[in-house]
């Protein structure tokens, strides 16, 4: 017996290294990682006493020191973003302290990476429905905000927005299981508003926290003309997608003469979220004109005018065939908004003759 079990033993130890030589590929170590967060993580210590949440937030820190980006989302789960809600919305409960202390690890952890910084922000915000801050009388989403200093980092940060705005796969709606991260001593920091389902109420403040925060990352960056434009048209054609236009056929439309494929919710978007995108357009354009004006871009000789190019941006968009205003325009609309594109196309010509002369 003793015999079989040394050969039994053996042949597991081969299996298991030849188990190490395959597993070595990102899916499967994503894998496993996301089954010991499930069962160790979620399963166990956030399930148990204060202590075991302490102990879960560290053994988490330890793990993202050690994994890449990419793999943050299996790490701070909707769970685990539920239990730092709690315990930072219950100041007088000796978990607070341990998740502050878990959110300056983080933060540590960021550094001046922007792939770090965007998912850390994506993560907490999806997980939370957009209310991390609200539920926490905290400034940690904002304060990670405020750090995007380069063009890159930051059209990845819009480009994420965009993404959990469109897609719905990302607004999770898991039922709150409050025991899985609380005991008899913990104060519960709801993140839902009771005069609304979670469902519906939920996913448009996430969606609204979204359409806010575009606009809101250019008073803190500090780039050169051309870089800051890049960035003001990446926003306002998503502010003018969604406010203003329509899918007819399905909910991706691709502009051959913007050389752009277009997203919508697979969901309709509600009236109140449309006009709230509308606002923040005209106030994104009302902003870009308070600048030094219409110049010429260091290898272009188009003007950084954000109100040109949207001018000639919605033209393009209204003659897709597949794409509708949201709102029909009456004829004095109509009037003005032709009105609007003759000026426009007047001005252009006027510009272009100056720089070319």
């Amino acid at each position: 017996m003793q015999i079989e079990d040394a050969a039994s033993a053996s042949n597991s130890l081969k299996k298991h290294k030849k188990s190490r030589k395959s597993s070595s590929s990102d899916e499967e170590i994503a894998r496993n990682l996301r089954s010991f967060c499930e069962i160790i993580i979620e399963g166990s210590l956030l399930m148990s006493s204060h202590d075991r949440k302490h102990l879960a937030f560290d053994v988490l820190f330890l793990l993202l020191q050690k994994l890449p980006a990419s793999l943050l989302p299996v790490v701070l789960s909707y769970k685990v973003v539920q239990c730092m809600v709690d315990a930072l919305s219950a100041k007088n409960t000796w978990l607070f302290k341990v998740a502050q202390h878990f959110l300056k690890q983080l933060s540590d952890w960021v550094g001046d990476d922007d792939v770090r910084r965007v998912a850390v922000i994506v993560a907490i915000q999806k997980h939370s429905s957009g209310k991390f801050d609200r539920a926490t009388r905290t400034k940690h989403v904002k304060d990670f905000m405020s750090q995007f200093k380069t063009e890159p980092g930051c059209m990845l940060f819009v480009q994420n927005l965009i993404n959990l705005f469109v897609d719905e796969g990302n607004a999770v709606e898991e039922p709150s299981d409050q025991s899985q991260t609380t005991d008899e001593n913990s104060e519960i920091g709801s993140i839902e508003d009771k005069d609304s389902p979670r469902s519906n109420g939920n996913s448009e403040f996430l969606k609204s926290w979204v359409i806010e925060s575009l606009p809101s990352i250019l008073k803190f960056l500090k780039l050169d003309d051309e870089e800051k434009f890049r960035v003001q048209k990446e926003i306002m054609k998503f502010l003018a997608v969604q406010g203003l236009f329509t899918a007819s056929l399905g909910s991706e439309v691709t502009s051959f003469e913007l050389q752009e494929k277009f997203r919508w919710p697979k969901s309709p978007t509600s009236n109140s979220l449309c006009k709230m995108c509308i606002d923040q357009l005209q106030l994104l354009l009302a902003n870009a004109q308070k600048g030094e004006g219409s110049r010429p871009l260091a290898n272009s000789t188009e003007p950084n005018d954000l109100g040109s190019y949207f001018m000639k941006f919605f033209g393009t968009f209204c003659n897709i065939p597949s794409v509708s205003l949201f709102r029909s325009l009456d004829d004095a609309d109509q009037k003005a908004v032709k009105s609007l594109q003759a000026v426009e196309a007047r001005l252009s010509r006027e510009v272009m003759n100056l720089v070319t002369y």
